[in-house]
């Protein structure tokens, strides 16, 4: 039997175009990087620790080789090296959850559970979900005698625990290097809530996610439902305290901020809340006064890399470009 003619049907020949240009071939230090993942999610903690310390320097804007050094260390058991070193990126990478995460679990091994609580607490501000971090609170919440119900109804949500967090503990750099900013997005703090509806960290992450937007009046609802649930909510009173510059309620932002400051006075964050508020209410000497003093507690802080006058030609969105850097 006649075999076919390739050629019979062919489409004529064109003039040859020219290849697209090869992608570029991955640096050293990109190379370095997966195989710091690649340990890590292996399991090879000794071996992605070492990868980790190259890679803080090759890549030394990215939180993430912090994430995998600190998680190697507290894979081996060695949780007063991870307490010394996690203060070092949070200077340099603000509210990083995952970093605050693993600084509180690290407090919790070395058994100051009241020193932990409020670090597992500032990472579920930022994503309420994450399931390492609501075990652990839930571990120092029960042995305090004071359980969450909130807490427990979204670690019930995992049907193995253990499961949920020994992937999340794999996951979470490479989800970080992908996304940069993978936080809980606003429709899965409202899941939480519909969950947990009595857990003050997931209306105050709501908030935040709302207020990167310009759903103002949601915004602020969420921060007033947070601090309904928890006076104390630093957090929320600083985003509502900037929320409410946003529509004007200069007086009322002022006195969030000066709040915030009473119940955190070492904390560097409410003081340039303060400032932004007492500028756009024309006190600009002293915001500037409260500018300086934010940047006397941290200079490293996000919003300490702007002077006053940055500020006021960025205009009204400069609060949340620099409220929300991570």
């Amino acid at each position: 039997m006649p075999q076919p003619d390739p050629t019979r049907d062919a489409a004529p020949a064109t003039a040859a175009t020219p290849a697209s240009p090869a992608a570029p071939a991955p640096s050293p230090a990109d190379d370095a990087l997966e195989h710091m993942l690649a340990a890590h999610e292996a399991g090879q903690h000794k071996h992605a620790e070492l990868m980790a310390s190259f890679a803080m320097k090759t890549h030394a804007d990215s939180a993430v080789p912090w994430l995998v050094f600190l998680e190697s260390l507290l894979a081996q058991g060695r949780a007063e090296r991870v307490a010394t070193a996690a203060p070092i990126p949070l200077k340099a990478f603000h509210n990083q959850p995952e970093l605050l995460r693993l600084l509180g679990e690290a407090m919790l091994a070395a058994g100051q559970p009241q020193a932990a609580e409020p670090c597992l607490r500032a990472c579920l501000r930022r994503n309420p979900t994450n399931p390492v971090a609501l075990q652990a609170l839930d571990r120092i919440l029960t042995d305090a005698g004071r359980p969450d119900p909130g807490v427990q109804a979204l670690l019930a949500t995992h049907p193995d625990p253990a499961d949920a967090t020994a992937a999340w503990r794999r996951d979470a750099p490479r989800a970080w290097l992908a996304k940069n900013t993978p936080m809980t997005d606003a429709a899965a703090c409202q899941r939480a809530i519909a969950i947990a509806p009595a857990f003050a960290e997931a209306y105050e992450a709501l908030a935040e996610r709302l207020a990167e937007t310009s759903d103002t009046g949601r915004a602020i609802m969420a921060a007033d439902r947070a601090l309904t649930l928890n006076r104390a909510g630093t957090t929320a009173r600083q985003i509502r305290s900037l929320l409410l510059v946003r529509e004007g309620q200069i007086a009322r932002s002022i006195g969030d901020a000066r709040a915030a400051i009473a119940l955190t006075p070492d904390s560097a964050q409410p003081y340039f809340v303060l400032a932004y508020a007492l500028l756009n209410g024309l006190r600009d000497d002293a915001a500037a006064a409260q500018h300086a003093r934010g940047r006397t507690v941290n200079p490293n802080h996000p919003s300490g890399q702007f002077a006053m006058k940055e500020w006021r030609d960025r205009g009204a969105d400069a609060d949340f470009s620099w409220y929300f850097a991570s």
